[in-house]
């Protein structure tokens, strides 16, 4: 495990503030959290598990030691005729894993593309948009408890999603690291264009192809 001293948090974090950390380490494998978790470092200061740096405003220097959670990996672990499981390594970047799944030709988050952070984040604040939330996607969720180092998988269930919200963010707060988190999606389009700021720009733009092939004056006309 290797710690540094006096670390610049400016390029980890969104707001790009030059905030200072006491110590700093990355997470690449789970190995290396359950070395970390029995190190005198992590036993012997405050610490702060930093993934994407888009959910955080540094007003001074850490005096602690930040944790910052670099797991990787997208693995399709489970199929059939209709979906893929999906196991996504926390420390991916959540947008880039969304194209990822556009790419591959998988349906059901392409909604909750752009939105800021990484995938460990994901089933903690249960995140959403446009119509679509993360819990209806999301299997499983590979954990480690940073008392006594034992993984845990958490169900759907037992992740107790509500609106914005998790069993993370609540009774299990700061008791846990997420590894991995694994979605199960369509290989069917699933495309949910209900939510009416989507439905206004598709029926906008299909006005506008129908408009390039058929000038006003003769549409304005065929009414007359």
């Amino acid at each position: 495990m290797i710690f540094s001293n006096n670390i610049s948090l400016k390029r980890l974090n969104t707001f790009g503030i030059n905030a200072k950390c006491k110590i700093f380490c990355e997470i690449k494998h789970k190995e290396n959290l359950k070395e970390l978790i029995k190190s005198t470092q992590f036993k012997e200061n405050n610490y702060l598990i930093l993934g994407g740096g888009s959910n955080i405003l540094f007003t001074e220097d850490y005096d602690g030691l930040i944790i910052k959670n670099e797991i990787k990996g997208i693995d399709i672990i489970e199929e059939d005729d209709k979906t893929k499981k999906i196991k996504v390594g926390a420390g991916e970047n959540w947008h880039q894993f969304v194209l990822w799944t556009i790419k591959n030709e998988l349906s059901g988050i392409e909604n909750l593309a752009l939105i800021p952070g990484n995938v460990g984040a994901s089933p903690i604040q249960n995140i959403g948009a446009y119509g679509v939330e993360v819990k209806d996607f999301i299997d499983k969720v590979w954990t480690i408890n940073l008392k006594n180092g034992k993984e845990k998988i958490f169900t759907n269930s037992e992740c107790k999603f509500k609106y914005r919200d998790s069993i993370f963010k609540n009774e299990l707060k700061d008791q846990y690291i997420i590894l991995y988190v694994s979605f199960k999606l369509s290989k069917l389009p699933m495309l949910n264009t209900k939510y009416m700021d989507i439905n206004n720009e598709l029926l906008s733009l299909s006005l506008e192809k129908f408009t390039k092939h058929f000038p006003l004056e003769i549409i304005h006309n065929s009414f007359l």
